[in-house]
């Protein structure tokens, strides 16, 4: 297993009837990638491997989803309230732990009823993407997207290595809220600067206010708020490199604030991510704005 690494760092968290049940079945799967570990209140623990769902014969209760979470939050989760509100516990080396529900002021560790950890997939490159976001030289700010699971993250890390390191590289800021873009071995040798935790608009402007960047990089446009603070912060002339939900193009466009950031001009192309979970191979659909 390619990320059993990773796999490994949380087994370590969870109770050792829950480890052991998962690693004796990601022992059977040599050679395929972890996608996501769910852990769910009262019902079975599930494993995504391959893109495939798999049900795991031991259930999760109710007192060990609270001791995974304080595990998570190194004991003291309320220093981490205000990621948990926004339905987030910030990893490293780009594992992902969504929370449900999503709490509102001062709800209890106790309320939390489901975890969603997501593990990075490691590709070094794919075919066409060091020039994906690059005109004759040029940086051309771009939108990536695809729906939830394909690999936007995936292919935002390969080409923030490719632009910003080897020959020619870029200077590259990104905004990484979450703290799911930093991987370590990804980062090493790179000229990136990374921005944790701040709202998509603040680390743009502190960015290119501050650390004079040839590209921006930031994840997941989710909100309508985060769509206009990246338009009051965008218009600095430095290209901006982001992704966001969507199927097809035609949905895209369909959500008001992604057509505002579009028709203001923030994005000079969309590029559609495709993903073939068996061959491990991405597909770009290209389309200029």
């Amino acid at each position: 297993m390619e990320n059993r690494k990773e796999l490994d760092k949380i087994i370590e968290m969870l109770p050792v009837r829950i480890g052991n049940s998962i690693s004796a079945v990601c022992d059977g799967l040599e050679g395929s990638i972890i996608n996501e570990l769910r852990l769910r209140r009262e019902r079975p623990v599930s494993l995504t491997v391959d893109g495939k769902n798999i049900m795991l014969p031991i259930r999760c209760m109710t007192s060990e989803i609270k001791g995974v979470v304080l595990a998570l939050c190194g004991g003291s989760p309320y220093a981490f309230a205000a990621e948990i509100e926004k339905g987030y516990i910030p990893m490293s080396n780009g594992i992902r732990c969504g929370v449900c529900p999503s709490f509102g002021k001062g709800a209890s560790v106790d309320e939390i009823t489901s975890l969603c950890l997501r593990f990075p997939y490691y590709a070094e490159r794919a075919e066409g993407v060091e020039s994906l976001c690059l005109d004759e030289g040029r940086v051309v700010s771009t939108l990536l997207f695809s729906p939830p699971g394909v690999g936007k993250t995936t292919v935002l890390r390969m080409l923030i290595k490719a632009m910003c390191s080897g020959d020619g590289a870029l200077r590259g800021a990104v905004v990484d809220t979450k703290r799911e873009l930093f991987v370590q071995r990804d980062v090493s040798n790179t000229l990136t600067d990374y921005l944790f935790g701040y709202s998509k608009g603040a680390g743009i402007e502190l960015a290119t206010r501050t650390l004079s960047p040839e590209v921006v990089f930031c994840d997941e446009i989710g909100s309508e708020s985060d769509a206009v603070s990246i338009l009051e912060a965008a218009n600095t002339g430095v290209p901006l490199v982001a992704t966001v939900h969507s199927e097809r193009f035609e949905s895209l466009v369909k959500r008001p604030h992604i057509k505002k950031l579009i028709d203001s001009r923030v994005f000079e192309q969309c590029v559609r991510i495709k993903r073939e979970f068996l061959s491990r191979s991405f597909e770009f659909e290209i389309t200029k704005l």
